[in-house]
């Protein structure tokens, strides 16, 4: 690939491979900062000897090539050359490896031209040739990840890329006042706002729950709960949330998630926390339970005082 600096000439990168081209003990070899020579020893692995050779061998033969090009097309990359100042060999050797040049500009872009874009456009149709389709990276290749449907917006879902319910689709929002939950918590009561609240002290695992009806599949749901702290309070703070469906007597868990939250002090019930994740909840669950609990017998809950949480709100997309 030659390449074209405004105002700083050309340079012949096929001369120099990506590993290099040794000659004694000199090894030459191409950088983001232009050619770079450095000594190195007698020494040289095996696999490097097969680049270096395979480099060579295309340039040698390159060059024969170029000296029984026919006249009338030699001619003309002869003409190119006094146009562009780049050797008509180069110019050959180039356009014949299929890539031409490409210009780099002083604010450092670079301008390619369209048999790039063309032949790396061609080599991704491996993936996918669908309209929309997004290059994502799976656990051995590169795989292709077909458009999701209308109103479906990129998550991850086990590690993995994937289109799930949101953006332009339907939203559903349940609001709970902490008189509404149940539960297990330390302390129940008006507020100093004169608002009801419900009280997880620390060292504790405390929670609120909710049935959540007519909701199923695959959904995002967001946790939105408004909590206030008093003013000497300090740390980490860790939440969970959770869904559950109850069979008989016992609970099954459908899937959680978990965040940490920094506290800093202060009763203000304007502190709003949140997070989100993706669970799949089946068809056949009519009401199924979300939980919203402070992990406080956890060590990674480092807060020194307890927590007031004023309403939980929960959104299903």
């Amino acid at each position: 690939m030659a390449k074209v600096v405004e105002g700083k000439g050309w340079s012949n990168e096929k001369a120099f491979p990506k590993i290099g081209r040794k000659w004694g003990r000199l090894l030459f070899y191409k950088s983001r900062y232009g050619i770079v020579v450095r000594t190195v020893s007698n020494q040289i692995s095996n696999k490097q000897m097969q680049v270096i050779s395979g480099w060579s061998q295309w340039l040698k033969w390159m060059n024969v090539i170029w000296k029984y090009v026919h006249p009338e097309v030699k001619l003309e990359f002869l003409r190119l050359e006094k146009i562009s100042g780049i050797p008509a060999r180069d110019l050959f050797i180039s356009s014949a490896n299929g890539l031409l040049w490409y210009f780099e500009l002083e604010d450092g872009r670079r301008i390619y031209s369209m048999a790039h874009r063309e032949r790396i456009s061609r080599s991704l149709d491996v993936f996918s040739q669908v309209r929309g389709s997004l290059l994502v990276r799976g656990d051995e290749v590169w795989e292709g990840l077909l458009p999701g449907p209308d109103g479906y917006i990129l998550g991850m879902s086990e590690g993995r890329p994937k289109w799930l319910p949101g953006g332009g689709g339907k939203v559903s929002s349940f609001f709970f006042p902490c008189r509404l939950l149940d539960g297990q918590w330390g302390w129940s009561g008006i507020g100093a706002e004169g608002i009801y609240v419900v009280r997880f002290d620390k060292n504790s695992y405390h929670y609120v729950r909710a049935p959540l009806p007519n909701i199923s599949g695959e959904v995002r749901l967001t946790f939105s709960f408004s909590v206030g702290f008093l003013s000497n309070v300090r740390g980490d703070c860790l939440m969970r949330g959770t869904v559950f469906v109850r069979k008989k007597e016992s609970f099954e868990e459908l899937g959680r998630s978990e965040a940490i939250f920094n506290v800093d002090g202060g009763y203000n019930p304007g502190y709003v926390w949140r997070f989100s994740f993706v669970v799949n909840i089946g068809t056949d669950v009519l009401f199924p339970i979300v939980e919203l609990a402070r992990v406080g017998d956890d060590v990674r809950d480092t807060c020194n005082g307890d927590l007031y949480l004023l309403w939980l709100n929960v959104s299903v997309s």
